[in-house]
């Protein structure tokens, strides 16, 4: 009995062990940052205020007042950026291709993105509680065409304010014409 008294502490002991070394690393976040690289954050501090702590340590968290994210890295404050697709879009188009009506034609992104997320068709039954949906600023964001159908578009420019510039080259035959949109907080 007392041989198996000795192999029951020596593993109570093997175990205490393991599990004092797997939680010595309990205060590592991963998280991804505006290269979509994965980052381990250890041992930081977090702070929420309208402005940057004086003197952070490499991976420290900053929340400004409107909620966006930076970590530093040891010389300079990185945002994590959030992307998001806007709501579906459906462009106006001119009734014929003359070269003066379909040329520079103008369609506000943000304004549409503004207005839908302001007044969801609907919600799941089991959101009753959840919060609106988040609306930033024109300002806040940074506005990309990732794709388009160049059989039908050319010439696309987005100003800062999320207003876009386009051409129609040929119209469209049927609904399916596509051009992607991203959206990225700053």
């Amino acid at each position: 009995m007392p041989k198996n008294v000795k192999h029951i502490n020596l593993f109570t002991l093997t175990f205490a062990l393991v599990l004092f070394t797997l939680s010595t690393n309990a205060q590592e976040v991963r998280v991804i940052d505006n290269k979509g690289t994965i980052q381990i954050v250890r041992n930081n501090t977090v702070t929420t205020s309208a402005t940057a702590p004086a003197t952070p340590v490499e991976n420290d968290v900053w929340i400004t007042d409107t909620n966006l994210v930076s970590i530093w890295d040891g010389s300079n404050w990185k945002s994590i950026h959030r992307i998001f697709y806007p709501p579906s879009l459906a462009l106006p188009m001119p009734s014929v291709i003359n070269g003066t009506d379909n040329v520079g034609m103008t369609y506000n992104l943000h304004s549409d993105y503004s207005n839908q997320f302001s007044l969801p068709a609907a919600t799941s039954a089991k959101s009753t509680s959840a919060p609106d949906l988040p609306i930033y600023a024109a300002n806040q964001l940074w506005y990309y065409v990732t794709y388009f159908d160049p059989s039908i578009f050319q010439d696309i420019s987005i100003s800062d304010t999320g207003v876009m510039t386009y051409t129609v080259k040929a119209l469209p035959t049927d609904d399916n014409t596509i051009i992607n949109v991203v959206f990225v907080v700053k």
